[in-house]
């Protein structure tokens, strides 16, 4: 994917500094951001929201 972690965070309905974070390994996948993820890539990609929700 050719994309930013701004554009990401943008299309995700996040913020940069909690995309980064997540990306980086400093935080967690909660909940509230998983459902989002999987609405974004599409179960067919990768995105089932219970598997982001266990990383």
């Amino acid at each position: 994917m050719s994309i930013t972690i701004t554009q990401a965070a943008q299309q995700l309905g996040a913020t940069r500094a909690v995309l980064s974070r997540v990306f980086n390994g400093h935080a967690a996948i909660s909940p509230e951001m998983a459902s989002p993820i999987e609405r974004w890539l599409g179960v067919e990609h990768g995105g089932r929201a219970e598997l982001w929700a266990g990383m």
